[in-house]
């Protein structure tokens, strides 16, 4: 009586604490873990209740014990199983932000001021890396929960299905995804609403009214939605055909039922949540935005339509990448832009015409999506607009991922304007930029840097320092290595073939590099947990080490690893530099390094005189202007000091 007692009455208060703190729903996390520290609280008063002191020792009853802890997890465990939902949301979203920072060298994010902070939110992201753009969606909003759409398809994926069922991702039925071959060719006009089958076409077997057929010619691939089936060979398509079709195969897509998904998003947006899609439609490796898909507007009109309340905010997100994003420790910048908001005005045009409606809105999105996106022809112009970017910028004039992407922003737009690319020193430009690319890799600089030597002997008297610091960084890694490496490779070997799987079975992409990231951190997820668990194993087998000291070490495991990489990222840096400086104590080096130089001066100034010269949107309003430039440090100076080998260690392995 005197032992369980107390322990009632404990137990009676703590249920009453955690009843009242699990009403207050708006702060789910705090009231997870108050109730934790109630439950805890509760163990520790149990265990001072039956707790019997003899002499200097202190003895607990296994019996009291025991009970001390049923008690204890009668508490917690109601307390989780409500939270459940949170705390998995809570804990996917803590694991994907660390594997993200492990795998990105820099993350950064602008535009935050562009989310409102309450009300429905559609967030629209780019769609060049995968997965990865979901899961960089996921760790950089600012507003949680984050409704995710993503393929139904993807949730048959061991990994990727697991994690989207973890954060409530919102499965989306695609055409594609089940969409079959269809028999013989099928042809049609420019402009006609017709389509003619040929070479054994069967339309009324295969083809149901309101199904798609999926063609892939020379204007790409092309999704077209049959109104009516007339016959074996003919049908008729409920838009007309914007370009002419001539004996192309095609594949049969059934009608989808999308009710259900539109469903779930409106009532999560009748929530005042936020919901984020990628309306590109698949993920891609090309340099330039697809054309959107019309789900994205169908949401937001739709939800206002039946909820004349709402006031739905569309929020461009950006999600951009240098290397492409596939690299391992490349860098990327989430950038979202200038909000569209959709109101109860917008309904009475989506209810009488409907198709306008919504391509006027997918119109305003795509606009939206291209401000925070590069848009480029292909990767040589890429190559291009990067390189002309960093010439323009003084090396000593340091800006901001938002501002170096706003920049290569606005050369990415103004290099592709027809007035600039008829000037006749256009074209000398971009040769002599190719030829400078080419000089800079030959001789060991990395081509989006502007900082070349002109002292070429003064380069030896550092070089004994990059060796001695390379070494120690080896050494340092060495750990590191011996648990990443073979995870790295096999992630690396693994996720190239996925690469070219994905290549072969989509038009859309150039080299498949789009998947490559998601892959890699998919294999490294599954490979990491088994290769560890080898190594503890093989030190127990091999060594007279027991549990008690090798299970402390291996749960250091991931500290050694990331420890690795950093050395390791440091060691490449250095070793990048030891190359050039042996270059330039070699005399055959100098006739190149001479020219590198006068070429790098002459394009500087060209492209200067140009954004000086030319008409072009931001001449008035620039990120770096004329006077910075003009008052910027000497970039070439006589001296090889201190401070111009630290800025030249940090050009050379840049990137």
């Amino acid at each position: 009586q005197s032992t369980w007692g107390p322990l009632v009455s404990s137990a009676r208060r703590a249920l009453v604490v955690a009843a009242g703190s699990m009403a207050r729903s708006w702060v789910p996390l705090v009231t997870f873990a108050v109730n934790t520290a109630i439950a805890l609280f509760l163990a520790s008063a149990v265990l001072s209740e039956v707790s019997v002191y003899h002499g200097p020792q202190l003895t607990v009853s296994r019996t009291h014990v025991v009970g001390g802890v049923v008690a204890a997890l009668c508490v917690a465990v109601p307390v989780l199983w409500l939270q459940r939902s949170t705390l998995t949301y809570s804990s996917v979203r803590w694991f994907v932000t660390a594997l993200l920072q492990f795998f990105f060298r820099q993350i950064s994010v602008n535009g935050l001021e562009n989310i409102p902070a309450t009300g429905p939110v559609i967030l629209v992201g780019s769609h060049r890396n995968q997965f990865v753009d979901a899961a960089l969606l996921l760790a950089s909003s600012p507003r949680h929960p984050l409704s995710l759409t993503m393929a139904a398809a993807s949730f048959s994926r061991p990994v990727v299905g697991a994690i989207a069922r973890g954060v409530g991702v919102i499965p989306v039925h695609r055409p594609q995804d089940d969409a079959v071959a269809g028999a013989g060719s099928v042809s049609g006009a420019e402009g006609s609403q017709t389509l003619k089958g040929a070479d054994g076409s069967m339309f009324t077997a295969q083809v149901g009214d309101g199904a798609s057929l999926l063609l892939r010619d020379a204007e790409g691939e092309r999704t077209l939605t049959v109104a009516r089936v007339l016959s074996d060979t003919e049908l008729e398509l409920s838009a007309p055909l914007s370009a002419a079709v001539s004996g192309v195969a095609y594949k049969v897509a059934k009608r989808v039922d999308h009710s259900q998904m539109f469903s779930s998003v409106f009532e999560e947006l009748a929530r005042g949540r936020t919901v984020a899609i990628f309306p590109e439609g698949g993920s891609h490796d090309r340099t330039h935005q697809l054309p959107l898909k019309a789900g994205v507007a169908l949401m937001a009109l739709g939800a206002v339509e039946k909820h004349p309340h709402l006031s739905v905010t569309i929020v461009p997100c950006g999600l951009n990448y240098s290397s492409g994003g596939h690299k391992f420790r490349s860098k990327a910048l989430v950038d979202f832009g200038e909000p569209i908001v959709i109101s109860a005005a917008h309904v009475p045009q989506f209810k009488t015409n409907k198709r306008e409606a919504v391509s006027s809105l997918l119109t305003c999105i795509e606009a939206g999506l291209k401000s925070v996106t590069l848009n480029v022809p292909d990767h040589e112009f890429l190559e291009f607009v990067l390189t002309v970017k960093r010439l323009y910028q003084p090396a000593n004039i340091v800006l901001s991922p938002a501002q170096s992407f706003a920049l290569t922003h606005r050369f990415a737009e103004g290099l592709q304007m027809p007035s600039i690319q008829s000037d006749p020193r256009f074209a000398e430009v971009r040769d002599d930029v190719r030829r400078y690319r080419r000089l800079c890799r030959s001789n060991g600089f990395n081509p989006y840097s502007t900082v070349v030597i002109r002292r070429s002997l003064y380069g030896i008297r550092i070089i004994p320092q990059l060796l001695v610091v390379l070494c120690f960084s080896l050494l340092a890694a060495i750990p590191g290595l011996l648990l990443n490496a073979p995870v790295g490779l096999a992630a690396k070997f693994f996720a190239e073939r996925q690469a070219a799987a994905a290549l072969k079975k989509s038009s859309v992409k150039i080299r498949g590099l789009d998947v490559v990231a998601s892959y890699k951190l998919i294999y490294i997820m599954v490979l990491m947990p088994l290769w560890s668990l080898l190594l503890v194993s093989l030190v127990l087998w091999l060594t007279p080490l027991r549990w008690s000291i090798v299970l402390p070490g291996a749960l250091l495991f991931p500290l050694f690893g990331y420890l690795g990489i950093r050395f390791t990222e440091q060691g490449v840096i250095w070793s990048k530099a030891v190359m050039p400086l042996l270059l330039r104590t070699l005399p055959s080096y100098r006739t190149e390094e001479d020219s590198l130089l006068l070429l790098q001066e002459s394009l500087k100034q060209r492209i200067r005189a140009l954004a000086d010269e030319l008409d072009h949107p931001y001449k008035d309003r620039r990120i770096i202007t004329r006077e910075q430039i003009d008052a910027a440090e000497p970039e070439q100076p006589e001296d090889f000091s201190d401070d111009l080998i630290n800025k030249i260690l940090v050009a050379i392995g840049s990137g």
